[in-house]
């Protein structure tokens, strides 16, 4: 490539990146919605998941807690008297 062919190219850059811009610009901020978008889809996932992993812990929990008092109190003599 010669140097006025360099030259040439060099003073249209400016030009075309002028040009260019809007469009780069736009396409830019369509990118971000579709990426802000993407990302509020996913938080409302994750939190629906998180809230059905919670309600399943909280029930088994309340399960848990019934049938032990549904057994009445833990004897812990064997506990007491094995220390000094």
């Amino acid at each position: 490539m010669t140097k006025v062919v360099t030259g040439q190219l060099q003073a249209a850059a400016a030009h075309d990146v002028q040009r260019l811009l809007p469009h780069l610009t736009a396409r830019g901020e369509q990118y971000a919605a579709d990426a802000e978008k993407k990302l509020t889809e996913r938080g409302q996932a994750e939190s629906r998941a998180m809230r059905e992993i919670l309600e399943t812990q909280k029930k088994h929990i309340s399960e848990t807690v019934a049938k032990h008092e549904k057994a009445g109190p833990v004897s812990t003599s064997w506990f007491e008297g094995s220390h000094p």
